[in-house]
């Protein structure tokens, strides 16, 4: 029987193999080798292998989650449907062909067979967009179709799609009164904090106007509020940003990671330090809540964070970049906390 892979003991010995191949024979020892038995040492189908592993994972979370509160672990499986709509529409806007786009896509059931039909049919952007008229996603392309079409530009697209999942993941949450989806909705909502204070940094590390800054956030706050992280979006610079929110939830972690930044320039700083934080969360959680939706809850986060590390640790080793460099760009929490 496989076994699964530890969060960091695992990863050590990953990090270390000189090359692609070698890091696939260690993964054969865990539940990701069926993904990966047909995979060559490219660095995109390993991604692919690893992301198909994870919509998998994503599928069975909702379909053993307790029936009380699998509706709400339903929506989060729409996050691979977000996926795919990404893989969809940015093949069409580089012209791929639908045999190109086909072999990237997904597993998942809710976006019909007939929308993607519709869309590897397509002969152009315009008409791939279309297809999604009769879906719940059209509201959210259509509010940023002109601006698409004036910038030709996608990140709009994906921004406002990506909104749109995790507003209607919370309200799920929020809607329900079914005992642990107030654990549900805790995690979803820091996720959604932890976005937008990265939104924000970004923004002012860009010198992004506070309009559009405001523009590019989810208008929903868990564990901080909201006129706090309003007012941070008008400070000049991610030092006074950091500075305003310090008393905050998050203030302690956000205040580590500033050295680093200070030093690199680069909000990742502070995406590492937020991102370990909320691991941790989870972990607590998970343990806190055994009888419960903590378990599951914290699955979905950690498998996803998994994920990531796992794609960094791919394209570090395709880059030839050193074990100490991959490392610095993961996302883990202490061994020992």
């Amino acid at each position: 029987m496989k076994g699964k892979l530890k969060e960091n003991d695992k990863l050590d010995s990953l990090i270390q193999t000189q090359n692609l191949q070698s890091f696939i024979s260690l993964l054969n020892e865990t539940d990701y080798a069926s993904y990966l038995e047909n995979s060559e040492t490219e660095p995109i189908q390993i991604e692919w292998a690893l992301k198909a592993g994870l919509a998998d994972a994503c599928t069975k979370i909702y379909s053993i989650a307790p029936e009380n509160v699998s509706n709400i672990f339903q929506e989060l499986g729409k996050i691979v449907t977000i996926e795919n709509i990404n893989i969809l529409l940015s093949s069409k806007f580089v012209k791929k062909s639908g045999e190109d786009i086909e072999e990237r896509l997904l597993p998942e059931e809710f976006l019909s067979e007939e929308v993607y039909e519709k869309v590897l049919k397509a002969e152009d952007l315009d008409k791939a967009l279309a297809a999604f008229e009769e879906t719940e996603y059209w509201e959210a392309i259509n509010e940023v179709l002109s601006e698409v079409e004036e910038e030709q530009n996608l990140l709009p697209l994906w921004t406002r799609v990506e909104q749109k999942f995790w507003e209607d993941a919370i309200r799920k949450a929020q809607n329900s009164s079914a005992k642990g989806s107030e654990v549900i909705r805790e995690a979803i909502g820091m996720k959604i904090d932890i976005m937008n204070i990265l939104t924000v940094l970004r923004c002012l590390n860009q010198n992004t106007e506070a309009k559009e800054i405001e523009k590019n956030h989810i208008p929903i706050y868990s564990k901080i509020e909201g006129d706090n992280l309003e007012r941070t979006m008008e400070m000049e610079d991610v030092k006074e940003a950091v500075v305003n929110l310090e008393d905050s939830y998050y203030g302690e972690k956000l205040s580590e990671a500033l050295e680093d930044y200070r030093k690199t320039g680069s909000i990742y700083s502070f995406e590492k330090s937020l991102y370990e934080f909320f691991i941790k969360k989870m972990r607590t959680m998970s343990i806190q809540n055994s009888a419960g939706a903590g378990p599951l809850t914290a699955f979905f986060f950690r498998k996803r964070m998994e994920v990531r590390n796992l794609i960094t640790i791919t394209n570090g080793i395709s880059e030839n970049l050193s074990s100490e460099k991959i490392n610095g760009k993961l996302i883990m929490a202490g061994k020992n906390e």
